[in-house]
């Protein structure tokens, strides 16, 4: 979870949500908030995840997200 100050009171208080899967692919969907999520300037529908890739732009309650991969993070043994 992810807190963002929201002065103006336009983000639901679970507006969208982000998933990443084992595969690699990303998906964003809308929690049935109140002033709805865009993907790329694009509505999409409340409760149907989207799939998108790094860098595409997510507008919610006058907010901008962007998703950026920085490094890939392996996973080790400890022996």
């Amino acid at each position: 979870m992810v807190a963002i100050p929201d002065l103006a009171r336009e983000l639901s208080k679970e507006h969208f949500m982000l998933e990443y899967d084992q595969a690699g692919g990303l998906t964003v969907t809308d929690l049935s908030s109140t002033n709805g999520t865009t993907l790329n300037g694009v509505d999409i529908a409340p409760a149907i995840p989207y799939g998108f890739v790094f860098g595409d732009l997510i507008e919610a309650g006058g907010h901008r997200f962007r998703v950026e991969a920085r490094s890939r993070v392996e996973n080790r043994e400890v022996a």
